[in-house]
């Protein structure tokens, strides 16, 4: 399956997805969250997909589901009020929205989630009380319950989600632990580093680590204190790979030496969370240079590109 932003021409497909989820909650017992407003209209869909806010989901070269995404700090207004209960945290956070499949492939909406979640690590959604399909799905992808919110396309009330506590220290301290792994084998500069720093504590200025590390001055000692304050059983596996091979990319792009590529990659590999080494696409890591100890440059490269497309 294959997650992409939606284009103008799959727009016909989308509307025939949205039709066929509005009949199916209708026939489980959920008439009411989109079949008396029709609800999504063709000219929000439109909207979305100028905006760079909507996604398909592809399986076999045929458009089986569709949904909204979006990410950032308190980017959902209908979210900023809440009632009978609260947002886990008032922090960046990534929306799905318009969530729909058209039942030929099994286990979609579990697969939206995963992407989005992977993107930020952090997602509020909401649901109609009826909606029993989707409030199960929600339970199994591991959200928790926050409050209710409304909405502006009718009256019903919303039931409001979240996907959890940020884990190890929060998306921000992921992030910053990609840049000080990169950061020790010279693959980003400490001005990238605290380009980056300043962004997230702008977004966080709550935050005690950011803070802590804004002051800072020695970069080492700031790289030290991201590493030691993680809690890697916790870590994000996909939303950290995502993130440092996205970085690793840009790397391999300007790379005309493959030997010294390989060289940092092992390096890099050796100084990566025990509890992700073992595993892809970080493993290849560790031996895609093989091959260069027999002059076969393609096959090395072969593996690492391999390793580059793991999130495609």
């Amino acid at each position: 399956m294959i997650i992409r932003h939606s284009k103008e021409e799959d727009l016909p497909r989308m509307m025939e997805i949205y039709a066929y989820a509005r009949d199916f909650m209708a026939e489980h017992g959920n008439p009411n969250q989109w079949g008396p407003t029709n609800w999504p209209p063709e000219g929000l869909i439109r909207a979305d997909i100028a905006a760079g806010n909507s996604y398909v989901c592809v399986c076999k070269d045929r458009v089986a589901g569709a949904f909204f995404f979006q990410q950032g700090r308190d980017i959902e207004p209908t979210y900023r009020t809440i009632e009978d209960g609260g947002w886990l945290d008032d922090g960046p956070y990534g929306v799905v929205h318009r969530l729909a499949g058209d039942g030929s492939v099994k286990g979609i909406g579990s697969a939206c989630l995963e992407w989005a979640f992977g993107q930020c690590g952090h997602l509020r959604i909401d649901t109609h009380g009826d909606n029993r399909v989707m409030q199960n799905l929600l339970k199994k992808s591991g959200f928790v319950y926050c409050g209710i919110i409304h909405v502006e396309e009718d009256c019903y009330p919303r039931l409001a989600k979240s996907s959890g506590q940020r884990a190890a220290g929060g998306v921000s301290m992921q992030e910053l632990l990609v840049y000080a792994i990169l950061l020790n084998e010279e693959l980003v500069t400490e001005n990238e580093y605290r380009k980056l720093l300043d962004e997230l504590f702008l977004n966080n200025p709550e935050d005690d680590d950011l803070l802590y590390l804004e002051w800072e001055t020695d970069i080492k000692k700031a790289a030290v204190y991201v590493r030691t304050n993680m809690d890697y059983l916790n870590l994000n596996t996909e939303w950290f790979g995502r993130k440092l091979i996205g970085k690793l990319k840009e790397v391999y792009a300007n790379c005309l030496d493959i030997k010294g590529f390989a060289n940092r990659m092992y390096s890099l590999w050796e100084n990566l969370p025990g509890n992700i080494r073992n595993i892809e696409p970080f493993l290849t890591l560790c031996y895609a240079d093989d091959p260069l100890s027999w002059g076969d440059e393609e096959q090395t490269r072969n593996m690492y590109e391999h390793m580059l497309n793991y999130y495609e």
